[in-house]
C-alpha cells in the first residue's frame, strides 16, 4: 500500500483523475445513455425489418428477428427491477446538493453515529 501511495504522490495528475468526485455521476450518465441507445437501436432495427421484410430472404429475416429478440432481452435486463434498484441506490449516494464533496446521505449517517 505504501508503494501505491508513493507512486500516486509522484504522479499528481493521475491521482487527481482517480480521486475526482464526478466519477459516480459519469457512470450513471453512461448507464442512462446505454439504455437510451439500446432502445433506439431496437426500434430502428424493428422499423428496418418491417420496411424490408418483403425484400429479404426468410433466412435473413429470421436472423434479424433473433437479433431483435436478443436486444429486447438486453433492454429488459437493463430496465428490470434489480438493475434499476442498483442505479437508484447509486444515485442516492451521488446526490450532493450543497456541493461540499460529501453526499448528504453519508452526512446523515455520520450524524446518527
Amino acid at each position: 500500500m505504501a508503494k501505491i501511495k508513493s507512486w500516486l504522490d509522484r504522479h499528481k495528475t493521475i491521482r487527481t483523475i482517480l480521486l475526482w468526485n464526478g466519477w459516480p455521476t459519469v457512470v450513471l450518465v453512461l448507464f442512462i445513455l446505454q439504455v437510451v441507445f439500446g432502445i433506439t437501436v431496437y426500434y430502428s432495427g424493428y422499423i428496418y425489418t418491417f420496411l424490408t421484410a418483403t425484400k429479404l430472404p426468410i433466412e435473413v429475416l429470421k436472423h434479424y428477428e433473433a437479433l431483435l429478440a436478443e436486444l429486447r432481452q438486453f433492454i429488459q435486463m437493463l430496465t428490470g427491477p434489480t438493475c434499476l434498484t442498483a442505479v437508484i441506490a447509486c444515485a442516492r449516494f451521488v446526490y450532493d446538493p450543497d456541493k461540499d464533496g460529501v453526499p448528504n446521505i453519508l452526512q446523515e449517517e455520520v450524524k446518527k453515529l
